[in-house]
């Protein structure tokens, strides 16, 4: 049976290391693999089971107050992780600044976004990697590319670029006098000047490429500076040809057959003797003639006796032409007593020689 002082001595020390394994425990320490003593092997072994306020001191979490940044290894790294955020400026360790958060961290500038020029829209972008977060967007100026430059100056004569600082279009003339082609089908030998178009000379134009080959619409032209010229071709219609015979009567007719205008005397009064004939059907002799306005006008000489003609008397038969001229015809009395009415007398079929008299009295005439 063992000694009761070594009892109770083996009990006393049991006791203390019990004591010791809670006041451990208690304090939020841990120990080494080997549970040497009580100690902490670092900060985070504290902190994680305690909070952000213990730290290891001494190998034995305390609880030292609030933490701030200046016990870190990296204060400014500390600051940074803390807040996350690139846009917003980079955090600094100062716990003395009045600006200071509960861990001593101040807001940094934010990063600078202005370039300088005027038509970018620059912004941060959080979600891209970190070299590439500050964005200039272009998409509000000229351009972005020299694509867009070319189009918008197509001509053969400059150069164009898209400027690759402030998004601008740039263009640069090509040497003075170097051939171009301005796109215009009647010019040739087109040549550049100074300000970078493509400019054609007087002795450039080429009429013949403008000529359709037709007379009555009138004689194209290559005069492409014009308002009314055909863009693509540069060619300005001509002015149909026409032709004033003076004769009021007369219509210019445009003849495409022989290249030439032709007056029409349709309108007039004869257009060939048959007309003038048979309008004047007295035992005369008559011509339509074109310089007198295509009027009907007797040649002097008369027709042939025995000839028919129309004396203009209703009354009469058998009109022909007499010696001299005279158009007359056999008298019909009766004719008269039907359509004639006479206050005094009796109506007799008396033509007078002048047609135009009997045309009004149809030859009779009353006579006592």
């Amino acid at each position: 049976m063992a000694h009761p002082r070594l009892m109770r001595a083996h009990h006393h020390l049991l006791l203390v290391a019990a004591l010791l394994l809670t006041a451990g425990l208690g304090s939020g320490c841990v120990f080494d693999n080997q549970l040497d003593e009580q100690r902490c092997l670092n900060d985070s072994a504290c902190t994680t089971r305690f909070g952000a306020d213990f730290r290891c001191v001494d190998e034995v979490c305390q609880k030292l107050g609030p933490a701030t940044c200046d016990l870190e290894e990296n204060p400014d790294q500390a600051c940074q992780s803390r807040d996350g955020f690139f846009c917003n400026g980079l955090e600094v360790c100062n716990p003395d600044s009045p600006d200071a958060d509960a861990f001593g961290c101040v807001a940094g500038p934010v990063p600078g976004l202005d370039d300088g020029v005027a038509c970018t829209a620059d912004y941060c972008d959080e979600d891209l990697p970190a070299n590439q977060r500050i964005i200039h967007d272009p998409s509000g100026c000229e351009c972005q590319g020299d694509a867009i430059c070319r189009a918008l100056n197509s001509s053969p004569c400059v150069t164009s670029s898209c400027h690759p600082t402030n998004f601008n279009c740039v263009t640069t003339p090509v040497e003075a006098g170097s051939s171009c082609d301005d796109g215009i089908a009647c010019t040739v030998g087109t040549v550049c000047d100074e300000s970078g178009a493509c400019v054609a000379g007087a002795d450039t134009l080429d009429d013949g490429v403008c000529d359709d080959d037709v007379f009555c619409n009138g004689e194209e032209r290559c005069a492409p500076e014009e308002a009314s010229a055909d863009p693509a071709s540069g060619c300005v219609a001509g002015t149909p040809p026409t032709a004033d015979d003076g004769i009021e009567c007369t219509i210019a007719v445009c003849n495409e057959a022989d290249d030439r205008i032709e007056q029409d005397p349709r309108a007039c009064e004869c257009t060939s003797v048959a007309e003038c004939e048979a309008r004047a059907a007295d035992c005369h002799a008559y011509r339509c003639n074109a310089a007198t306005a295509f009027t009907c006008e007797r040649t002097g000489e008369t027709l042939q006796s025995g000839t028919f003609c129309d004396d203009g008397a209703s009354c009469t038969a058998q009109d022909t032409c007499r010696d001299g001229g005279v158009c007359a015809g056999t008298p019909v009395h009766q004719i008269c007593a039907f359509s004639a009415t006479c206050e005094t007398g009796t109506p007799f079929c008396t033509p007078d020689p002048d047609p135009e008299v009997n045309a009004q009295t149809e030859g009779c005439v009353c006579q006592e």
